[in-house]
């Protein structure tokens, strides 16, 4: 394996395990609601395996996360975390009228 390889398959595997954690899922849960086993996720997040292109798809749509926040390095890609947080914010502060929704309106007063 090059080490680029290596590099990401160490990032997807931290930032799996960190997107478990988040949702308070444990490997067996985890493993339960993406219909695998739970040595399967104990692989994913050592980096020995990487999923098929369905388990992938089912651990993002369960995580409720975008595919490239398991590929990124958050401590190295800067404007992609930002990325994230502005896209976080969008989606809290939706709302068609001024950009804001009614409860923001009232934390901005």
């Amino acid at each position: 394996m090059k080490k680029t390889e290596r590099n990401l398959a160490a990032t997807f595997a931290r930032n799996l395990k960190f997107f478990r954690q988040k949702c308070n899922f444990s490997q067996e849960k985890l493993a339960e609601l993406i219909d695998v086993s739970p040595a399967t996720i104990s692989n994913y997040e050592t980096g020995e395996m990487w999923p098929s292109r369905q388990n992938l798809a089912n651990l993002v749509e369960v995580l409720k996360i975008h595919p490239y926040q398991l590929f990124i390095d958050f401590s190295k890609d800067l404007d992609f975390l930002k990325l994230d947080i502005i896209e976080r914010v969008e989606i809290a502060f939706d709302a068609p009228e001024e950009g804001f929704s009614t409860s923001a309106k009232r934390v901005r007063k």
